[in-house]
């Protein structure tokens, strides 16, 4: 598919299966979607209960080092991780600085980078079940306008600072 396809996306699931380090050992790009939360951020990274402290990486950030330390065996370029946090809160809060902060210390010992993702807005819970994106064309009067077009700047600023501008 390489040969004739510039970009291939591949969803797996988080546990450890052959297929899962195969492809994690073939990706030039990993993008990891995080929802906001401490519950999510477990699949990352251990962290003590009451001091918030990083003990180390957790079972999907041993997948991802894996198929690097693979990648690297066999003189390849490292694979460029993109942590993508998605469903943030519009409004600020305790758990919205920590996330940040904690994912900011864990990317600098992971070596991977942290961006925004979109926002937790009622539009995009709108449009999953039609099976729509922000980016499609929305008919009728029963999505408010303002919350598509806004939906829509959020999701195509998301996609440019991950570098999918071009996609």
């Amino acid at each position: 598919m390489a040969k004739s396809h510039n970009f291939i996306v591949i969803d797996t699931p988080r546990h450890q299966s052959h297929l899962t380090s195969l492809v994690h050992a073939m990706a030039d790009t990993l993008v990891t979607p995080l929802n906001d939360s401490f519950v999510d951020f477990d699949v990352l990274a251990a962290v003590e209960p009451k001091t918030l402290e990083l003990t180390g990486p957790s079972h999907y950030a041993e997948i991802v080092l894996h198929a690097r330390n693979e990648r690297s065996l066999l003189n390849q370029a490292p694979t460029d991780w993109i942590v993508w946090r998605n469903r943030l809160s519009m409004i600020s809060s305790r758990n919205k600085r920590l996330m940040g902060e904690k994912l900011q210390e864990l990317s600098e010992r992971l070596a991977f980078r942290c961006i925004d993702g979109i926002a937790e807005r009622l539009i995009f819970r709108e449009f999953y079940p039609r099976g729509l994106t922000a980016f499609d064309e929305v008919k009728g009067n029963d999505i408010g306008n303002a919350s598509h077009t806004v939906a829509c700047h959020r999701a195509s600023r998301s996609a440019k600072s991950a570098g999918c501008d071009g996609a």
